[in-house]
């Protein structure tokens, strides 16, 4: 069982997930936890690049980046308003982890979490050892 699920579920928050990449496992944890319908209006695995643009409305110039975390956080944020609900987020992920082609970069994960009046952004990799990670 998951802490940080829990917590999730205990607070007064209740949003829309939409995550890419290696970030999808995050939902499988919130969603074995007691308590995840109080929690989670919608969860969405947009994996596929044309999925990806389709729920953003354009093709981003990186699939793995802030940007494109910023994104999936406004678009889950502004389908949360829908449902008329107090304290709503959005949360947007994407993440380059394990893959069967040649990397093209650093494993990598990309959070960002939007609400009425606030961003939090937080980014991970394994090159924190260079200065580039949280």
């Amino acid at each position: 069982m998951s802490d940080r699920a829990r917590r999730l579920h205990s607070s007064k928050w209740t949003g829309i997930f939409y995550i890419t990449g290696g970030g999808s496992a995050f939902l499988s944890e919130i969603l074995q936890e007691p308590g995840a319908s109080k929690t989670v209006l919608e969860a969405l695995v947009p994996y596929a690049e044309n999925a990806l643009s389709d729920l953003l409305g354009g093709t981003p110039d990186q699939a793995c980046s802030m940007a494109t975390a910023r994104a999936l956080a406004m678009t889950a944020y502004q389908k949360s308003q829908s449902y008329n609900l107090a304290d709503c987020f959005g949360l947007g992920c994407t993440a380059s982890l394990a893959t069967d082609r040649v990397k093209k970069g650093k494993h990598r994960a990309y959070w960002s979490i939007q609400t009425a009046t606030d961003t939090c952004l937080l980014y991970t990799s394994d090159a924190a050892d260079e200065g580039l990670g949280v």
